[in-house]
Formats: structure tokens, sequence, C-alpha cells
């Protein structure tokens, strides 16, 4: 049986650009201080997430994130009895916006690109 670890992984390294992202501002003013160290907060949010069963994870990005093609996602992960996730989402290829659909079952990645027709992009 294949270990949730990676996609926690995934997720949490995804709430921790959203809450990043979303913390940060156009405004003028001086914010309350320096970001935290990415290594300590990668390591707070794997122990804060190595024990979940399940989760409903809801991300928006607005503006462009270099490496971060997701505009918006929307899932379900459960790692009982098996690691399993189905979800949507907008993703930017170029300058185009492309809506998806993906699952993981088995282990592994399956995403639709367009319609209803899903691709196995191998191991999640």
């Amino acid at each position: 049986m294949q270990t949730p670890r990676p996609i926690l992984a995934v997720l949490a390294l995804l709430a921790i650009a959203a809450a990043l992202v979303g913390g940060c501002s156009s405004s003028s003013k001086q914010s309350g201080g320096s970001l935290p160290d990415a290594a300590t907060l990668l390591k707070q949010s794997s122990q804060a997430t190595k024990n979940l069963k399940s989760v409903h994870l809801v991300l928006s990005v607005n503006g462009k994130i270099k490496h971060l093609p997701v505009k918006t996602l929307t899932g379900d992960l459960t790692t009982t009895p098996a690691t399993a996730a189905k979800g949507s989402g907008t993703i930017s290829f170029g300058d185009t916006d492309v809506d998806v659909k993906f699952v993981v079952d088995g282990g592994d990645l399956y995403a639709a690109l367009s319609g209803d027709n899903y691709a196995d992009y191998g191991p999640a």
C-alpha cells in the first residue's frame, strides 16, 4: 500500500502557499515582520497533517505565481482505507485556462483535461 505522505505533503505545501500568498498585500504599509523560516514552517505543517485521515481543500490563487499553474483547486482526500482523492480545478497553460478533474485511485493520479476522458499520470 502506498504511503499517503506525498499527497499530504503536496496539500501542506499548497496550504502554505495559499497562506503566504493570502498574507501578501499591495498596501504600502509595513507588515508585522519577516516571513517565517520555510524549513520550520514545512516541518510544523508536516507534523500538523501527518495524522489526518481526510481533508477537504479549497485553494484560489489571485495573480500568477511562478511554477504554480493552479488558479483554483477543490478536492477531497482520504487516507483510509486507502489513499484516494477526487476534485477539480483550473490550471493555466500559457495564456489559456483549462478546467480539469482529477482522481487518485490505487496510488495513481488520473486527470481529465477536457471532458470525462481521464488519463493516467502515474504515481500521485
